[in-house]
C-alpha cells in the first residue's frame, strides 16, 4: 500500500468512479462537491487540489478566514466529506482509503 493515499489512488484502483459526488454538513448547512477525473475537488464552480482545502474553504465561509493569512481554515478533508455507498449508507470518504491495496 502506498504510504500516502491520494484521490488519484482511489481513481486508479477503480475504488471510485468519476465524477464522484461527495457532500458535507457543517454548522447545520449542507454542501456538495465532486471529485473529477484528475483527482481535484469541484466545489462552488472552483477546482481545488485537495479534499482538505475544499473543506477549509467551507469552514472559512462560515467561520471567517483564519488569522494565519490562509484563505481557508485547516480541516481534515478525508473525514469532513462523505459519500453514499452502494447500499445507500452515508460514509466518510476516509473509509475509501482502506480499500487501496
Amino acid at each position: 500500500m502506498p504510504r500516502k493515499i491520494t484521490l488519484e489512488h482511489l481513481i486508479d484502483n477503480n475504488i471510485i468512479e468519476v465524477p464522484f459526488k461527495i457532500f458535507a454538513t457543517f454548522k447545520g448547512k449542507n454542501f456538495s462537491a465532486e471529485i473529477d477525473k484528475d483527482g481535484f475537488i469541484i466545489y462552488d464552480g472552483k477546482r481545488y487540489t485537495s479534499l482538505s482545502i475544499a473543506a477549509g474553504i467551507i469552514r472559512a465561509q462560515l467561520s471567517g478566514k483564519p488569522k494565519d493569512g490562509l484563505p481557508y481554515r485547516r480541516a481534515n478533508g478525508w473525514t469532513f466529506w462523505h459519500y453514499i455507498d452502494k447500499n445507500g449508507n452515508k460514509r466518510k470518504v476516509d473509509d475509501l482509503r482502506k480499500q487501496v491495496c
